[in-house]
């Protein structure tokens, strides 16, 4: 399948989805550890069935799994949105050399 950004606008594209990604990780960051730390304070069988390792899991995975999803829809939009507009470029020069050519072909009739 082609490709739906424009090569020279491939580096905004990835800007925009790094950008929509970093903010929803970090947004989903703060719930995460703090639902960790509450369970660490006040659940002691929480600290007993978990590990160190589990723990981190829990805190980290949730933000990388909203940065991986956020940052693909983000650049599946973008990516639509500029092939919409390449589109809507080219139907509007199609649509202006019909016009033209319309106007020459009415200013020839009218002139016999």
């Amino acid at each position: 399948m082609p490709s739906l950004t424009p090569t020279h606008r491939s580096q905004e594209a990835t800007s925009a989805a790094t950008m929509d990604g970093a903010l929803s990780g970090l947004l989903t960051l703060i719930p995460s550890t703090a639902a960790v730390y509450t369970a660490m304070q006040n659940s002691p069988t929480f600290v007993r069935s978990t590990n160190w390792q589990s723990r981190t899991a829990l805190v980290i995975m949730p933000p990388f799994f909203m940065y991986a999803l956020s940052s693909e829809m983000k650049l599946n939009h973008k990516m639509r949105e500029m092939a919409s507009e390449a589109e809507h470029s080219r139907e509007v020069s199609e649509w202006a050399e019909k016009q033209q050519k319309q106007e020459q072909i009415d200013d020839s009739s009218s002139s016999r």
